[in-house]
């Protein structure tokens, strides 16, 4: 658990979501394609991550912040997803700007999620 655990915090010296950090969580996910052990580690790891993107989902279509059609898990992996795209930008020579990905996130996510909400 500590290896996986390890690809999620960053060091005190580096912000969340940095380069090392992405790219130590892809490492992650390749190294267990063969790996036995660690896929069932890194398996459980991610559900805890699921399930708290699920909670927090729920919560929102609870109160009318998000539409409850929208299935939570399926959710939570697709917001999940959005993280991997700043993994691909580290591999381009150009790189985009993060306050371009974060507007476009956001524009692709906002009306996903309130699309049905009164």
């Amino acid at each position: 658990m500590e290896v996986v655990a390890t690809a999620h915090r960053s060091d005190p010296g580096e912000p969340d979501f940095s380069p090392r950090i992405r790219s130590l969580r892809l490492e992650l996910f390749v190294q267990a394609l063969t790996s036995p052990r660690l896929r069932k580690t890194l398996e459980e790891f991610q559900e805890s991550i699921s399930e708290k993107w699920i909670e927090a989902l729920e919560i929102c279509k609870d109160r009318g912040w998000a539409d409850v059609n929208l299935d939570s898990r399926s959710t939570s992996i697709l917001i999940q997803s959005t993280f991997f795209g700043r993994t691909l930008d580290d591999f381009n020579i150009k790189k985009m700007e993060l306050s371009a990905w974060t507007k476009t996130i956001q524009e692709f996510l906002v009306p996903f999620f309130f699309s049905h909400v009164k």
